[in-house]
């Protein structure tokens, strides 16, 4: 009895064993095929509430809507399990707004234009996770990192008056780094029933919502030109921080395959 006891624990032992090595080997087959995801992002919607109020109420500009061009993104992700896969994503976003508007006093007349550009290049670590893995690929998935930003504004000033201390000049000229967060869902289009087999592997949709924490003192330079204005000015706000993103990329397979 107790023999046949110790050839099931073996027996089992052995059995577990294979399994393990086997699940182990579909695990390994997936990890080590990173893809490369390269595309195109167009931008949406973007908004600042804060600033565009302060921006009105104290200095005098119109509605101001930021126009952003369609900016570059380049993901590198690899299989961690069936599953999930983890990845690195970086991206190069340009943003800008344009202004110009009058101020008609007793004894003065000016002319302001509002020149504002924003760069900003977010690096994030992604975790996305595949409910569907075929020649088709649904994924949802987060990103935390860093948003490296350059803030360019400039004023133009054209004024009826020799000594107007509201010159011509910048008004806030900085790099910022911020944290960031994205979450986002997308869609694979594989070219080949078997997407991993050839090194172009698929075309990509992808719908993303970005969050920047970038507090800045966007006011310090201007508040210097201005006769009066609210002590609002003086306190750092969140600069422009939202915006929904949709993608268009190719993927590309690093290691292609003809196993299946």
């Amino acid at each position: 009895m107790v023999k046949k006891i110790i050839y099931l624990i073996v027996a089992l032992f052995c059995w577990q064993s294979l399994e393990s090595q086997i699940v182990l080997d579909k695990y390994s087959e997936f990890k080590y095929k990173p893809i490369l995801i390269v595309g195109m992002g167009f931008p949406f919607s973007s908004s600042s509430d804060e600033f565009v109020n302060l921006y009105k109420n104290e200095i005098g500009g119109n509605d101001v809507l930021l126009s952003s061009a369609p900016n570059l993104s380049i993901n590198y992700k690899t299989w961690m399990t069936e599953d999930l896969r983890m990845g690195i994503s970086a991206n190069f976003a340009n943003s800008s707004f344009f202004d110009s508007f009058w101020e008609v006093g007793a004894n003065i007349t000016r002319n302001l234009t509002q020149d504002l550009k924003i760069n900003s290049f977010p690096v994030l670590v992604l975790a996305e996770f595949m409910p569907y893995d075929k020649q088709f690929r649904s994924y949802i998935g987060g990103g935390l990192g860093a948003n490296l930003s350059n803030i360019v504004w400039k004023e133009i000033v054209s004024s009826t008056y020799s000594k107007d201390k509201r010159i011509t000049g910048d008004r806030y000229s900085a790099w910022s780094v911020s944290p960031q967060m994205r979450i986002y869902s997308g869609i694979e289009l594989g070219f080949d029933e078997y997407p991993n087999s050839k090194f172009l592997g698929s075309i990509v949709f992808e719908f993303d919502y970005n969050y920047s924490f970038r507090y800045i003192d966007i006011f310090k330079g201007i508040k210097k030109h201005l006769e009066n204005y609210s002590s609002k000015l003086d306190d750092k706000i969140i600069f422009y921080p939202a915006s929904f993103v949709f993608t268009v990329a190719l993927s590309f397979n690093l290691q292609p395959s003809n196993k299946e």
